[in-house]
């Protein structure tokens, strides 16, 4: 993506902790993929739409997860 294209895309890997509100895990541990497309509505902002899978660690368990989200950019990255 060039830096005046307003289309941009992008994968993600989260990992961490989960449970309690009845999210049975088996010891916490949650890892999610995601692979998302966002444009900018603006130069510090972006609409993004996202498809990816939340998976259990221990008990592997996995759900589909979709993504629509905003994003804001507070200009740090140059820093």
């Amino acid at each position: 993506t060039t830096p005046q294209s307003t289309t941009r895309f992008g994968v993600e890997l989260l990992a961490g902790a989960a449970g309690g509100g009845g999210v049975q895990t088996a010891g916490g541990a949650i890892v999610q993929g995601m692979a998302w497309a966002g444009l900018s509505s603006s130069p510090a902002s972006e609409w993004r739409v996202g498809i990816g899978g939340l998976r259990s660690v221990r008990q592997g368990q996995a759900t589909p997860v979709i993504e629509l989200s905003w994003t804001r950019s507070f200009g740090m990255a140059g820093r």
